[in-house]
């Protein structure tokens, strides 16, 4: 299974790490191979990202090259996710 993690800055490293670590954990319980496939997602156009303290952290990838199907997203943002706002278009007819 494809995991997604989307990592919103300034993400708190916390809310990536877990679920990283939990799906570690399930695939070497498992043996053999892994079940999960974790991939680390910036929201942003860069792969390094800054964290609520100043840590960076650097993902996999950005949203833009993402590829292919996946079958679960986990949104791991802290103050990132809490402050973003999603932008309407305004429609002229």
């Amino acid at each position: 299974m494809r995991i997604l993690i989307a990592a919103i800055p300034p993400v708190r490293p916390l809310d990536v790490v877990g679920p990283v670590e939990v799906f570690g954990d399930a695939n070497r319980m498992r043996g053999g191979d892994p079940v999960y496939s974790v991939e680390i997602v910036a929201s942003g156009e860069e792969k390094l990202m800054d964290t609520h303290f100043k840590m960076p952290m650097l993902a996999d990838r950005t949203y833009r090259e993402v590829a292919g199907s996946f079958d679960t997203v986990l949104v791991a943002g802290g103050d990132g996710a809490n402050k973003m706002r999603i932008n309407r278009p305004s429609w002229t007819g």
